[in-house]
Formats: structure tokens, C-alpha cells, sequence
């Protein structure tokens, strides 16, 4: 085989495009990854990872943790003032007390406070699936329930072991 001879500009030029070329994917990679460190921190690892367990690829998940935060990003969502949260923590504290002697009625109260708090904040509250979206977070763990009741019989457990308490008898000793 007879090769034209390669002069040093051609080298030169053969390096400089490699070394472009590297740079460019170097440059890709560190951008990928801090994408990705970022959407991680804003929704927490948890959150992060659930969506990209659903999302079936890490770029359709990303992309859907972009939208999201770019959505809740152009809300206007203010604090609560110094009343409004006295008085929602006072309306929470009625709905906790309720739940022992009524707890499908304090369910229905709950969601309600949860709806006027979001409003009062400034989150759009027409659409009730999209405000799981600006809410949702780490999936909460199942708790055990005292004396190992099922879910069925859930509120007369906590019902009962209320009563227990109230009167002095206090056999919830387990961390729930």
C-alpha cells in the first residue's frame, strides 16, 4: 500500500478533532449527570426514583420531573399568613379529635382543609389529579396497626385503643 505522506498540519488536525469530539462528550456527560443530581434534590431520591421506575426510561422520567417543576414553577404560591395558619392548625386539630369517634367524616374534613389550604396558597384547584402532582412525594409507609388489626377493622382498633388511653390505660407502648 502507498500512503500520500500525513504532515504534521494533518496530525494536527486529526488530534484537534479528537480532542473536540472527547471535550463535547466529556461536556454531555457532566451536563446528563448534573441534571440529574439536581432533579434529584428537588424531589428527593424517593420521588426521583419512583418516577423513573414508572416513566419506563430515565430520559422520559426527567423530562417528566422537568415539567413538573417547571408547572409548579410558574404557580404563585405564597406562605400562609400568620392567621390563616392559626386557623388552620386550629381546624386540624378539630379534625385529629374527630377522627376517633367519626373518621369517614374527618377523611371528608381533611381532604377539605387540605383543598382550602392549597387554595389559600395559591395552587389552581380545579383539576383534582393534578393536585396529587403538585403534592406528591415520597409514597407514605404502611403502618401496623395496634393489636395487628387488618385495614377492615382499623378504626375501632384506633377506637378502642383511644378509650384504653383516655382512661388511664395505656397499653400503646409500640412506635407506630
Amino acid at each position: 500500500m502507498n500512503f500520500p505522506e500525513i504532515g504534521p498540519m494533518q496530525v494536527l488536525m486529526v488530534v484537534a478533532v479528537i480532542l473536540m469530539l472527547s471535550g463535547g462528550i466529556a461536556l454531555c456527560a457532566f451536563g446528563r449527570k448534573r441534571k440529574t443530581q439536581a432533579l434529584q434534590a428537588k424531589f428527593g431520591s424517593a420521588e426521583y426514583n419512583r418516577t423513573i421506575r414508572a416513566g419506563g426510561s430515565r430520559r422520559q422520567a426527567e423530562s417528566s420531573l422537568e415539567k413538573r417543576a417547571e408547572r409548579v414553577d410558574n404557580l404563585h404560591i405564597q406562605p400562609l399568613a400568620p392567621e390563616d395558619r392559626v386557623r388552620f392548625i386550629d381546624s386540624w386539630a378539630k379534625v385529629q379529635a374527630g377522627f376517633v369517634d367519626g373518621p369517614g367524616r374527618a377523611v371528608t374534613e381533611a381532604d377539605k382543609l387540605l383543598g382550602d389550604v392549597m387554595s389559600t396558597r395559591g395552587y389552581p384547584m380545579s383539576d383534582f389529579e393534578q393536585r396529587g402532582g403538585y403534592l406528591r412525594g415520597p409514597p407514605a409507609r404502611p403502618r401496623q396497626l395496634p393489636g395487628g388489626s387488618s385495614r377492615r377493622d382499623a378504626p375501632d382498633a384506633w377506637r378502642g385503643q383511644h378509650r384504653r388511653s383516655a382512661k388511664g390505660h395505656d397499653s400503646f407502648s409500640d412506635p407506630v
